[in-house]
């Protein structure tokens, strides 16, 4: 679904002193920045994703930015709507995404050696849905952009799983090593 924005997709969000439209309701912007670590400004009980955005600092290049956006401002104008960011603090959201993870696994409880997801995809869905959403929630209660912190745990992750140690290998990158396997200690 495309932005109902009249401004190009690459063009950055104007802002202004005066007031702007989020998710249906008029914020002031007098005195509401944050200043986060990385030294960008957020409005203060607004979504960082969306906030990004409208400042130009995520780039707008194609259709799924836009979906993801899209999909972004949805999610904080439903919990928004219904007043329940007062209750997503980092513990509470960590201890909903665990307990999404495991109504996730108990679709393939009990299910023996059998471990495809044939016959549960309506279970997985529902469930997986339920995590990616609070994952969602977590980083925005925590000023991360899911975007960056997900690129940067993938170059992470590049540098300590080599493809040339790691492929076809289900070992933790502590037990890679080249020519040979690391001896326990």
């Amino acid at each position: 679904m495309r932005s109902s924005s009249s401004r190009s997709p690459d063009t950055p969000a104007r802002i202004n002193r005066g007031s702007i439209q989020r998710h249906g309701a008029t914020l002031r912007l007098a005195a509401s920045w944050k200043m986060q670590g990385s030294g960008a400004a957020r409005l203060d009980g607004g979504c960082w994703t969306c906030t990004r955005a409208r400042m130009g600092r995520l780039k707008r290049k194609d259709h799924e930015v836009d979906e993801y956006l899209d999909l972004a401002e949805r999610l904080c104008a439903f919990r928004d709507e219904r007043d329940w960011k007062q209750f997503h603090n980092p513990k509470d959201l960590a201890i909903s995404i665990s307990l999404e993870a495991a109504e996730l696994l108990e679709a393939f409880q009990w299910s023996g050696a059998d471990t495809s997801s044939e016959g549960r995809e309506d279970k997985i869905r529902e469930e997986l849905a339920d995590v990616l959403i609070y994952c969602f929630y977590m980083a925005d209660a925590c000023g991360l952009d899911p975007l960056d912190i997900m690129r940067a745990k993938l170059e992470k992750n590049r540098q300590k799983y080599p493809v040339a140690l790691s492929r076809g290998s289900s070992k933790k990158y502590t037990e890679l090593e080249e020519g040979h396997e690391k001896s326990p200690e």
